[in-house]
């Protein structure tokens, strides 16, 4: 996967520059969709013609090079100022929505959601045990894209609390609607919990299962041939996110259309 910095045309090269095997795929990070109102603005980062056309250029390229191009969505941190009234919860709702919409447009194969450390998805499930927030957001992407098409990204835990509260987190969206989880990496404290935490998302899980760690493509090719997972992401340089080794043959989000 290449992260996508704020220029969708470096974005580009940058896809050039890496290289991309046939199949791999490729996760854009977009602005966000953080929430309006004062102290919470509204950018999805390809919310106006030109991003979109800027987008569209790197999707381009990621599939000239016959990657398969995932635009996440929410990836930037959350502003301050929990809790959400109604109305500013809806208008994040909106931004995801908008940028699900927009990604089609722009060429992209599918859409992931960033529930990751510091997104509005994990404030506002740190202030409250409903995780309807992250299911209303998952379902927004679902009402635009298909289940085969749509993703979501979550912190690889690092304590016995952070994996409680994501398994839980898991059963209450309901995977089995998605075509993969993302188990992301913070830092390298996540090996006690990697193992529980990724067996229990593969029972609950029909769909592709990814993390990204400090993996050697030794490890990865072993985790990937063992069943344990479908793809893995290598935790590189800041300027070379992550990026999967291989992937499943059978999940449509593997199959560019």
């Amino acid at each position: 996967m290449v992260g996508a910095p704020a220029d969708p045309v470096r974005c580009a090269r940058q896809a050039d520059s890496h290289g991309t095997a046939e199949g791999r795929l490729r996760v854009c990070a977009l602005a966000d969709g953080a929430l309006a109102g004062q102290g919470h603005p509204l950018t999805t980062g390809i919310a106006c013609a030109s991003e979109v056309n800027g987008w569209l250029e790197t999707t381009r390229s990621i599939h000239a090079a016959g990657g398969i191009a995932v635009a996440r969505i929410g990836a930037s941190a959350g502003a301050v100022g929990l809790p959400l009234n109604e109305d500013q919860i809806d208008a994040a709702l909106d931004a995801y929505r908008t940028a699900a919409e927009q990604a089609i447009d722009a060429g992209f194969d599918g859409v992931e959601l960033a529930a990751t450390l510091g997104t509005w998805p994990d404030r506002i499930g740190r202030t409250s045990a409903d995780s309807g927030f992250l299911r209303d957001a998952v379902q927004a992407l679902l009402n635009t894209w298909p289940p085969g098409r749509v993703g979501l990204t979550l912190s690889l835990p690092t304590t016995a609390a952070e994996l409680a509260r994501a398994q839980a987190a898991v059963r209450a969206v309901g995977t089995e609607a998605l075509a993969y989880v993302h188990l992301q990496a913070t830092g390298s404290g996540h090996a006690t919990c990697c193992q529980p935490f990724a067996a229990g998302v593969r029972l609950a899980h029909r769909g592709g299962l990814i993390v990204s760690g400090h993996w050697t493509d030794r490890l990865a090719a072993t985790a990937i041939a063992s069943g344990r997972i479908d793809a893995a992401g290598c935790l590189g340089a800041a300027a070379a996110p992550p990026r999967p080794v291989q992937g499943p043959a059978g999940n449509s989000i593997w199959a560019r259309t």
